[in-house]
């Protein structure tokens, strides 16, 4: 298995008196990275006249990759105007991220503020570790209005302009009492005014 480090290959034998005689040893790559090796074997110089081979004196030997550990963390929520950033951590590696389906990478998360439901894939790379590949969703759901609440609801003519103001709470009720809206309008009239005589409401987004 793949240590980051250059491996080592002993081969021995036992001669006549008993003995444990080092082969000598060659492999025909640096025995580091993972991958398939040859590893061959000889006799030393001065074994060579009374020693004799016999059999494979070559072998294949392989290392094997590590793994990584990598955790994708979704984005599930429900718009709040603040940036959510793609979250994917692991134990070792770089980490690129995709939002056009792996065409380009890049090692920034990409983060998402407005409404939007996508897939952002992600790789982690390492040498001597196994390519880890996977996808984060990200879901942010529009805001539910869940009720208006008028600042009044009946006014006085007094001949010049009056402010209509409201604010809403959203579906958790965590924004209470947040006026988040609010417009001018030219009075003429009282029945001008009343919140059921407004044609439209603009939200901020």
């Amino acid at each position: 298995t793949y240590t980051g480090e250059i491996q080592e290959v002993n081969v021995t034998f036992t001669d006549v008196n008993g003995g444990d005689i080092a082969l000598s040893v060659s492999i025909n790559k640096e025995f580091k990275l993972p991958g398939d090796y040859i590893v061959t074997v000889k006799l030393p110089d001065s074994y060579k006249n009374n020693y004799v081979l016999t059999g494979d004196t070559s072998v294949s030997y392989t290392i094997k990759s590590k793994g990584i550990n990598v955790t994708p963390k979704d984005i599930d929520t429900i718009y709040d105007g603040k940036s959510h950033s793609v979250e994917v951590t692991s134990d070792v590696g770089v980490i690129e991220y995709s939002t056009d389906g792996g065409a380009t990478w890049s090692k920034s998360a990409p983060s998402y503020v407005n409404v939007t439901q996508t897939t952002v894939k992600y790789r982690v790379t390492a040498e001597g570790y196994e390519q880890v590949n996977g996808e984060v969703n990200v879901k942010i759901s529009p805001v539910t209005i869940k009720e208006i609440y008028w600042s009044n609801n009946d006014y006085t003519y007094k001949g010049e302009e009056l402010v209509v103001s409201a604010y809403y709470l959203d579906i958790d009720e965590t924004i209470d009492n947040f006026e988040l809206w609010k417009t001018s309008l030219s009075i003429l009239s009282k029945s001008d005014i009343l919140p059921s005589n407004i044609d439209h409401l603009v939200m901020p987004w």
